[in-house]
């Protein structure tokens, strides 16, 4: 990764997601990224853990949590694109956020870094903004 930083959009996964979903018509592709990893089993890759997390920023932002550095265009796409399945989402979003943080491919990244516990304190904070 190009840019490497413990916030949600500090990274370039979650940059390149930003961009594609903020060309969306519709919430579809919010709900198909945290999904990918609230629902799946087996080993989680970091670049869909960083687009997961970047999606939990956008139920947080949606429900009226966002994060001081939410980008533009997601800040934009949350204002104008029809929502759907609030409360469902925030909970898959919440399990996703648990899930990234205790076993994938991202976390293992953090732990080489010795930064785990700066990254753990950002998952947190977006963690109790998805309520």
């Amino acid at each position: 990764m190009g840019a490497w930083g413990v916030k949600s959009f500090e990274n370039d996964d979650a940059a390149d997601w930003v961009a594609a979903v903020s060309q969306a018509s519709d919430f579809e592709p919010v709900a198909e990224a945290i999904k990918r990893v609230s629902g799946s089993v087996g080993y989680l890759d970091s670049t869909v853990c960083c687009q997961a997390i970047a999606a939990a920023e956008a139920v947080a932002a949606m429900n009226g949590h966002p994060a001081a550095d939410l980008p533009e265009d997601l800040a934009l796409f949350v204002a104008t694109v029809p929502v759907f399945g609030t409360p469902p989402l925030q909970d898959d979003a919440r399990r996703a956020i648990e899930r990234i943080s205790a076993d994938s491919q991202l976390r293992e990244r953090w732990d080489e870094s010795r930064k785990t516990a700066r990254w753990l304190e950002a998952l947190g904070e977006l963690k109790s903004r998805l309520v």
